[in-house]
C-alpha cells in the first residue's frame, strides 16, 4: 500500500528523550549521518523516497540489497549520500541482532565512509549500543537520532484528499470521536481506515471500534517481515490475546512496560517473566499495539 508523499517533521533524541522542535526531515539534509526511527507504517520508506528525489546526490537502497550485493557491481553507490532503508527487516529473521549492523558498517567503510542515513523500526533499534557503533564511522562528526513525528491534521488531510475523501476534516473529526486517533497519525493505518470507510464500514460503537482497531494494529503488513517469519508467524487473534495477557499482567503488577531484551528493571521487567510463549510475546510487542523507546 502506498502513501501520499507529504513532508514530514521529526523529533531528535537528545539527553534521554525525544525533543520535538517542528523540524522537517529535509532540515537534516546536510548532516553527516542520521538514523530515522519510526513505528510500522509510519512512513520511513516514503520519507526516504522523498529525500532521494529532492537531493540530487542521494541514493536510496534497501538494507538487504546494500549488505548482500557485491560492492564492485554497484559503482552508483560511491560518492553519494546513501539512504539505507530497513535495518529492522534484516533483524526480523532472528539470530544475532548485531550482525546486520556490523555488515552495514563494513559496507560504509568499504565505500570510504560516505554520508549515510539509516532507517529502522523502533522495536528493532538497540539504543546506545547501535548508536555507539554507528558513531564510530562518522569520523567524530555528529550523528543524529531522529524519530518521525505523527501526522498532524493538515498532513492527514493531504493524504485523505489524495485518497479521494471529499471532506477530510469531517473524516478526522469522526475518527477522533470514535477513538481512532492512532489511525489518523500513521500513514499506513490512515489509508487502511480510508479504504474501509470508502466501502461504507465505519465501526459500530466503541466496543467494535476497539476490537477492530486492535485487530488492525496487530497485523504485520511489511512483506520482508512476513517472509522472515517463515513458519513462525501467528494469527491476528493469537497476537491480540497475547497482548491482552501482557497488558493484564502490567495492570495487576503496577509495572509500566516490558523489556523485550535483557534483564529489564523495576518498572519494566524482563519479558521472560510473562511466561513460556516468548516468541509469541515478542511478536506482540513488535506490533503497533505497543510503543517502544529509542533506548
Amino acid at each position: 500500500m502506498s502513501t501520499a508523499p507529504v513532508e514530514r517533521t521529526v523529533s531528535e533524541w537528545r539527553d534521554g528523550r525525544g525533543r520535538s522542535e517542528n523540524r522537517r526531515l529535509s532540515d537534516f539534509r546536510s548532516a553527516r549521518a542520521y538514523v530515522l526511527l519510526g513505528e510500522p507504517g509510519s512512513g520511513k520508506t516514503t520519507a526516504f523516497g522523498v529525500e532521494g528525489k529532492e537531493d540530487a546526490n542521494a541514493k536510496v537502497i534497501p538494507a538487504r540489497r546494500f549488505i548482500r550485493r557485491h560492492i564492485d557491481s554497484h559503482p552508483e553507490w560511491r560518492d553519494r549520500t546513501l539512504l539505507v532503508d530497513g535495518l529492522d527487516e534484516l533483524r526480523a529473521s532472528g539470530g544475532n541482532p548485531h550482525e546486520p549492523l556490523d555488515a552495514f558498517l563494513c559496507r560504509i567503510e568499504q565505500l570510504g565512509r560516505p554520508r549515510f542515513r539509516l532507517s529502522c523500526r523502533e522495536d528493532s533499534w538497540l539504543g546506545r549500543n547501535d548508536f555507539g557503533e554507528l558513531a564510530s564511522v562518522t569520523g567524530g562528526e555528529e550523528l543524529h537520532l531522529l524519530r518521525l513525528d505523527p501526522l498532524d491534521t493538515d498532513k492527514t488531510c493531504e493524504i485523505l484528499v489524495a485518497k479521494g475523501v471529499k471532506d477530510p476534516r469531517k473524516f478526522v473529526w469522526r475518527a477522533v470521536e470514535d477513538g481512532l486517533q492512532v489511525f489518523i497519525e500513521n500513514p499506513l493505518l490512515l489509508e487502511t481506515l480510508a479504504e474501509a470507510v470508502a466501502s461504507g464500514s465505519w465501526p459500530d460503537g466503541r466496543i467494535d471500534t476497539f476490537e477492530r482497531a486492535c485487530g488492525e494494529l496487530a497485523k504485520e503488513r511489511n512483506e520482508q517481515h512476513l517472509d522472515a517469519q517463515d513458519g513462525g508467524s501467528f494469527s491476528t487473534m493469537e497476537i491480540v490475546l497475547a497482548s491482552g495477557l501482557l497488558c493484564t499482567l502490567l495492570l495487576l503488577s503496577g509495572k509500566t512496560g516490558w523489556s523485550r531484551r535483557g534483564p529489564g528493571d523495576e518498572d519494566c521487567p524482563a519479558l521472560s517473566e510473562a511466561g513460556d510463549r516468548q516468541n509469541l510475546f515478542k511478536a506482540a510487542l513488535d506490533t503497533k499495539l505497543f510503543e517502544g523507546s529509542a533506548e
